[in-house]
């Protein structure tokens, strides 16, 4: 099937085109940000890892209390109808489901009140050609004022959409570095994460990664965890420091979207040698090859002549 001029969404058990799907200005996700989400991307057209997706979806759901009317196996066939129908070309897609309780019985009448929650999925083609340099000159990462939530208030494991103090964050980071993203510190002076992906170091040949009960468990976390165990390269959760990270031999992110991405400044610090490194190559040559997709073949126009 060749993707729709005007691509569908699916919201609230109706297919609709996507630039008609809304959600009600009394929903608890506009008036509280109230909203859990999940985002799956595919790779030729196969979504990646989506029972792993649909799993943290429902901790997440369950933490919010909401039980949503559809299935898991639901939820993968909306899935499936939509990337059929959205997608152009050969280009691959991010879908997006978000949910929320639904709407607050102040600012709407009893109908609208007992409706349930509200969820919607839809799709975008990923913008491979945004981020192509990233995988051979790599990110910059500052390190804001702005802290991590702490989990005495918020689980960090819960995907959720409250991000105004990400945005805060990434304004700041912005300010010192106009293309850096903001890494966070907690309470305590660890690092956490990014607004979108997991934060990882590499010191003395091991890989090591904040701890999981204070940083959201990414999907594409544990999929690094599992390619460096098929290279026998240890991986560890630990505490790392700021100083410690700067200190390290390689930094990188993970996240759905791009899926790997080295760091090679924190700080407007150099990482390492100043390049990615041959542990991060490694990984992202692997996960190439399990994947069937070629993260640098669209570099050649983006590296140095």
């Amino acid at each position: 099937m060749s993707a729709r001029s005007t691509p569908l969404a699916y919201l609230n058990g109706r297919f609709l085109a996507a630039d008609q799907a809304s959600v009600p200005i009394w929903d608890r996700g506009v008036v509280q940000g109230a909203t859990v989400t999940e985002m799956i991307r595919t790779f030729r057209g196969v979504p990646f890892r989506l029972c792993e997706h649909l799993s943290r979806l429902r901790n997440s759901l369950a933490y919010l209390g909401v039980t949503l009317a559809e299935s898991d196996d639901q939820l993968r066939e909306i899935a499936s109808l939509l990337i059929a129908s959205n997608r152009p070309g050969t280009v691959d897609l991010g879908i997006v489901i978000f949910a929320t309780p639904g709407a607050i019985p102040m600012y709407a009448d009893d109908l609208l009140c007992s409706s349930g929650p509200t969820i919607c999925i839809h799709t975008f083609p990923l913008p491979v050609e945004c981020w192509t340099s990233r995988y051979i000159h790599g990110q910059s990462l500052i390190v804001p004022s702005i802290r991590q939530v702490s989990r005495e208030i918020l689980d960090p494991r819960v995907k959720y959409r409250s991000r105004l103090h990400w945005f805060l964050a990434d304004r700041e980071a912005q300010q010192i570095d106009p293309t850096a993203v903001a890494l966070l510190q907690d309470e305590h002076g660890h690092l956490t994460e990014t607004n979108s992906g997991n934060f990882l170091i590499v010191k003395h040949g091991v890989i090591q990664t904040p701890r999981s009960c204070d940083t959201l468990s990414g999907i594409s976390q544990a999929f690094v965890r599992e390619l460096a165990s098929e290279l026998a390269i240890p991986y560890q959760e630990t505490d790392i420091t700021l100083q410690q990270a700067l200190a390290a031999d390689e930094a990188f992110t993970t996240s759905t979207s791009y899926c790997l991405w080295p760091v090679t400044r924190i700080n407007q610090q150099s990482i390492g040698t100043g390049v990615p490194g041959p542990i991060t190559q490694a990984l992202l040559q692997a996960w190439s090859r399990a994947v069937g997709f070629d993260f640098t073949a669209p570099l050649a126009e983006d590296s140095p002549s």
